[in-house]
């Protein structure tokens, strides 16, 4: 591969064709791979889920090129109102966090801006009574029959398995499992929650910033990750292009053991979008941890090794009139 350019090709393409048709229900809101690269997710403001399933070959698709077919579909969320508050909460998907497989069928998290749901999806046998004791016509039965279950194919069923909520008072931007496979993080503008997997009442804040008065705020969270192999390890960016690292072997403290990534900026370039684009807006671990990928207005991968500047930038072309 070296000395050669990738070249991206156009295989496939979902949803509806006709703009006039789609609504504001049907506008995507987030996109997930799972860990193996054989299922998409997609949410939409609608609160629906959307699955899609790798097929190797080209006989359903026609095509040379590995590709994607419909899986299933379901309702996650839907639309509530907040008495309390007296705020409606949007059934809007914000993030899709899809689990290690360690048990038959399928496991990922959904959240809105309040309530997040742990779904399962998998294939169910499908089976139908037959052999009744009724004949065509109504005609006497000459001997009892005992009815039989037979096979008639599988389905895709999905179901909700626990529901995470009450623990965030801004909207939840973030979602990652933990490496130990057992808790997961959520994040909003100002905390980060570590839940356990198995019990939905019970939340640790590992990150509560102390807000009296919140026209004050001139820093928010904007996305929070574990890392990928070590369980005691997650990070969180800011709206200033801040990264900050928490390691709960040293404390849970992150303000003074963490450590900070910052973008080096130019005082002298500063300006009024300066801090609108510094912001990130979305920070993950690569699979090995050696490496973060930060999405500015374009994604910048770093190095750990380093707290300089990205390794490297991956820039838009500019389109020649």
């Amino acid at each position: 591969m070296k000395g050669k350019s990738l070249k991206w090709v156009y295989t496939n393409g979902y949803g509806e064709s006709d703009r006039s048709r789609v609504t504001d229900q049907d506008v995507l809101s987030c996109l997930t791979f799972d860990q193996t690269g054989d299922y998409i997710s997609v949410g939409d403001k609608g609160g629906r889920i959307i699955l899609f399933k790798k097929c190797q070959g080209s006989s359903k698709t026609g095509s040379k090129f590995l590709d994607y077919e419909y899986f299933n579909e379901f309702q996650s969320h839907e639309s509530e109102f907040d008495e309390l508050k007296s705020i409606e909460i949007e059934e809007k998907i914000n993030r899709i966090e899809w689990l290690n497989r360690q048990y038959h069928g399928l496991f990922l998290l959904t959240t809105n801006d309040k309530k997040i749901k742990l779904w399962k999806i998998f294939s169910k046998e499908e089976k139908k009574a037959s052999g009744f004791n009724i004949e065509p016509g109504h005609k006497p039965v000459k001997a009892l029959k005992v009815p039989k279950l037979r096979k008639c194919g599988k389905s895709v069923t999905t179901q909700l398995k626990r529901i995470f909520q009450n623990a965030h008072d801004y909207h939840i931007n973030s979602l990652s499992q933990c490496a130990d496979n057992e808790h997961f993080l959520s994040a909003d503008d100002l905390r980060v929650n570590i839940w356990n997997l198995s019990i939905s009442g019970e939340v640790y804040s590992a990150i509560d910033v102390p807000v009296e008065n919140t026209e004050d705020i001139s820093e928010v969270i904007t996305s929070a990750s574990f890392h990928q192999s070590d369980p005691n390890i997650f990070m969180f960016s800011s709206s200033k292009g801040v990264i900050k690292f928490c390691d709960y072997r040293i404390n849970s403290h992150y303000d003074k053991y963490a450590i900070d990534f910052a973008l080096a900026e130019d005082s002298q370039k500063k300006n009024f979008f300066s801090e609108i684009i510094n912001s990130i807006s979305y920070a993950s671990f690569s699979k090995d941890g050696n490496y973060i990928c930060l999405l500015y207005t374009s994604p910048s991968p770093r190095d750990l090794s380093t707290s300089r500047m990205p390794s490297s930038a991956c820039k838009k072309k500019k389109k020649k009139k």
